[in-house]
């Protein structure tokens, strides 16, 4: 059994993820935030509002929405969704849908979307006893164009 498949059946002990996850190998598709939940598309009409999901190697990607209509649902602050493969498991925070470009706007943002991330990594630390199966582990958080990005320290 492949590392991915090894980690969703540990992920399948968590509430709701046996019911919500689903699987993409296309090589393209998006992410995108809709109606209290994120969903997974082959087309995206505004790019702005869009993750793009690139898949060059037409992998099986796993993907679990965790906010909204997620399995977390909204308990707690979290982020809008997890992708993974047999490489990366990725923790995916949206903030597309920001319009304010004043720096008090922007560091707001910025501070919700890291502090819904380590709520999230927290949540999935436990569930899972920190075991990930050896995939890399990141934190993405998908901003507007606009956005500032004179490094990634943040």
């Amino acid at each position: 059994m492949k590392a991915a498949e090894k980690l969703l059946e540990q992920l399948k002990a968590i509430d709701k993820v046996e019911d919500y996850y689903e699987t993409c190998a296309k090589n393209q598709f998006y992410i995108i935030d809709e109606d209290e939940t994120v969903i997974l598309q082959d087309t995206c009409i505004d790019i702005n509002l869009c993750f793009s999901v690139i898949n060059s190697l037409l992998a099986t990607i796993y993907f679990i929405p965790v906010d909204g209509n997620g399995i977390i649902g909204k308990t707690m602050e979290c982020c809008e969704a997890v992708i993974f493969n047999d490489i990366s498991f990725s923790f995916i925070e949206l903030k597309l849908n920001a319009t304010s470009e004043k720096p008090r706007a922007l560091k707001t943002n910025r501070t919700k979307a890291v502090s819904q991330l380590e709520n999230t990594i927290k949540f999935f630390d436990e569930k899972l006893d920190g075991n990930y199966q050896g995939l890399l582990l990141e934190a993405i958080v998908a901003t507007p164009n606009f956005y500032p990005r004179a490094n990634t320290s943040w």
